[in-house]
């Protein structure tokens, strides 16, 4: 009776359990990132703080395993230097996200926004680039 049991029921559910972790952490399953979504402002000048305005937001869609990620935004100054780091945000199908900034200097559209994608397991790579 314990042998059947142990085949029949608890067996299988082992395997499944296995099974359902392979899809996340082996195979290098990574969230699929697209976007719902996306809003840019450029460079908008305010007359009350005399400072330019940047944003980017919008939805991120996951076609993927779940996981986090991150955007990077990146200015050229002679070269490409890190400005802002935003996230990591965690996402199983849909997520939020915002960055908005504001300068004395006008960037002259040399803005990048990056998209990572970052595994359950940290492991990091770039989806996207944007640039404004």
């Amino acid at each position: 009776m314990r042998k059947r049991l142990l085949v029949y029921i608890v067996l299988p559910l082992i395997i499944i359990f296995f099974l359902s972790g392979c899809r996340y952490f082996f195979g290098g399953n990574y969230p699929k990132l697209t976007f719902e979504s996306m809003d840019i402002v450029s460079g908008k000048y305010n007359k009350d703080t005399f400072e330019y305005e940047y944003s980017i937001s919008g939805t991120a869609l996951n076609h993927g395993a779940p996981g986090e990620f991150r955007v990077l935004i990146f200015d050229y100054v002679g070269r490409w230097r890190n400005i802002i780091n935003y996230g990591p945000i965690y996402i199983d199908d849909k997520a939020d996200f915002d960055v908005s900034w504001s300068t004395e200097m006008p960037y002259d559209e040399k803005v990048r926004a990056d998209f990572y994608v970052i595994r359950i397991d940290g492991e990091m790579k770039k989806v996207h680039t944007v640039e404004f």
